[in-house]
């Protein structure tokens, strides 16, 4: 017969356990999506979630993966539950922005992009998302502000700028993204022709095991 302080124990390393198997379905889901094999770190995310149902980076990387599939119900629920549950994970809620914005419900990505900016005000990345977003709502002043404050960054740089030049027009701003164009082009930027959205598909990357956010990469990644 257990003892009341055995039975704790027991708990406790049962937890343990199951942490150390999440960690590790995680870690080999990290992998295999950096790998580009997103069926495979799905089937892993999912089994890291089932072990680990509390905690939001398994949850956003298995969004992520379910995203790369194409199966963008998984990817609102578990959104949508990172959200309710954990209301400062920024990423989350930029993802849902991207996610709407995909569906063509701009007024729906809306209330998450602000939230993404107001969270994480700095990132850079975000506010190329509510910059594109705004200008989808025919908000283009404030799309204008928004990408215009990013135009100089090293990483989005190009694509802030593009977007610029596609609102100038309609603000009566020619001459302003022709300079953006013009200051692009000295500091030998290569500016891409963005004629749809400034925006990736994709979420860019996702939660490295541990909580340790990683927003580098500018392209659908895994975690490093």
């Amino acid at each position: 017969m257990l003892l009341a302080g055995d039975q704790v124990d027991d708990q406790v390393g049962n937890l343990s356990e199951r942490a150390n198997r999440a960690s590790q379905a995680g870690a080999a889901g990290n992998a295999l999506f950096g790998q580009g094999r997103f069926r495979e770190a799905k089937v892993k995310f999912r089994e890291a979630v089932a072990l680990q149902p509390e905690s939001p980076d398994l949850h956003y990387n298995l969004a992520c993966a379910a995203w790369a599939v194409g199966e963008m119900q998984e990817v609102k629920s578990h959104l949508l539950w990172i959200v309710e549950q954990t209301p400062r994970f920024a990423k989350a809620h930029d993802a849902l922005a991207r996610y709407y914005y995909q569906l063509h419900d701009a007024a729906a990505a809306l209330p998450y992009s602000v939230s993404a900016v107001r969270l994480v005000p700095n990132e850079e990345e975000f506010r190329l998302t509510h910059a594109t977003v705004l200008e989808s709502l025919g908000r283009y002043a404030e799309a204008w502000d928004a990408a215009r404050s990013i135009v100089t960054s090293a990483a989005l740089g190009d694509r802030a700028t593009s977007l610029c030049a596609r609102i100038a027009p309609k603000l009566g701003r020619e001459a302003e993204a022709v300079n953006l164009i013009a200051t692009a082009l000295t500091g030998r930027r290569f500016i891409r022709p963005f004629a749809g959205s400034s925006i990736s598909p994709l979420p860019r990357s996702l939660i490295a095991w541990g909580g340790t956010m990683k927003l580098s990469n500018r392209q659908p990644s895994h975690i490093k």
